[in-house]
């Protein structure tokens, strides 16, 4: 398809132009971004919305100024290629200018750009009678004799220089008789099943009556079976086999539910009660809804297996007179 060029008069060009120099308005431009609007009003609504609010920020570095903080960290790690995670601090102790984050600031005005100014401010700060451990007691171990210097608090709780000392002052003095649970020692039963004696804690000696459990085991199958059992429910009861007529015993617990005597009479009871129509799952058969599908090409049997156009069967044409 040609485009078609027409001849515009001079008279026609001259008015266009007049009209578009009586139209043109003047280039408002904004301070902070440099972006430029052809109205005063877009201006307006450009600084309300992108500006307003908005602190600016200048590079310590090169001066140049940005909106908010993000940006001036943007520019400062590209250009200068500086640190800038985390908040910047003043070190109490040696006064440098350092950065961390802010989870690590503490809330109090003393924080450090390294362990060894908080270290120096800390020897400063607490010396003399400021200090915690100011006139430490000279305590004497009762284990191995050693002298110890602690903190005043700990002077009336003191006893062992190490738990070496402790252990072993233990095992002298906490032992037989001198045991915080000492109950006359240990006492001798003997065994219920082999009769053989044992010693045991005096706290169960009322509960001990094995020397193994062996023995327990060797007792409970002589003692505890039958009517002796704790579990004795009556034992088994005699049913009779619904598909062979032979009787069988079964426990207690499964006589609702029992019904054959074997897989193999569960088996044959269901191959001839459950074929067919009488199965569980039937649902026509494989050659009715093979007819079905053709027929109706695709719907399930479910949703058209009792479909019927009037008396007449859609499927196989019987009807209900036939029989």
């Amino acid at each position: 398809m040609r485009s078609k060029i027409f001849n515009v008069p001079d008279y026609v060009q001259s008015s266009i132009g007049e009209y578009i120099s009586e139209t043109e308005t003047e280039d408002y431009r904004c301070e902070i971004c440099g972006d430029a609007f052809d109205t005063e009003r877009g201006l307006s609504i450009h600084q309300t919305h992108v500006h307003e609010d908005t602190d600016l920020e200048e590079c310590p570095t090169c001066g140049e100024v940005f909106e908010g903080t993000l940006a001036i960290k943007t520019h400062r790690a590209r250009v200068h290629d500086e640190d800038v995670s985390g908040e910047e601090f003043q070190c109490s102790h040696c006064g440098e200018t350092a950065r961390k984050q802010k989870y690590q600031l503490k809330n109090n005005e003393n924080n450090f750009c390294s362990d060894e100014c908080e270290t120096a401010w800390r020897e400063k700060r607490y010396t003399g009678k400021k200090n915690p451990n100011y006139n430490r007691v000279k305590v004497t171990c009762e284990y191995c004799g050693a002298v110890k210097e602690v903190a005043p608090y700990k002077s009336d709780t003191f006893r062992f220089c190490s738990m070496e000392c402790k252990a072993e002052w233990q095992s002298e003095n906490r032992s037989g008789k001198q045991a915080y649970a000492w109950e006359g020692g240990k006492a001798t039963i003997e065994c219920e099943c082999c009769g053989d004696t044992r010693k045991v804690h005096q706290a169960v000696e009322e509960k001990a009556r094995f020397c193994s459990k062996e023995c327990l085991g060797e007792w409970r199958s002589k003692n505890n079976t039958g009517v002796d059992n704790p579990s004795w429910d009556g034992g088994k009861e005699t049913l009779i086999c619904e598909q062979c007529g032979d009787k069988y015993r079964c426990f207690p617990s499964e006589v609702d539910k029992s019904r054959f005597c074997s897989q193999d009479c569960l088996n044959d009871w269901r191959s001839m009660n459950q074929t067919g129509q009488d199965h569980p799952r039937w649902r026509g058969g494989s050659k009715i809804r093979g007819s079905v599908v053709k027929q109706f090409h695709g719907p399930s049997w479910n949703n058209i297996r009792e479909h019927e156009i009037g008396d007449q069967c859609r499927v196989c044409g019987h009807t209900d007179t036939d029989g």
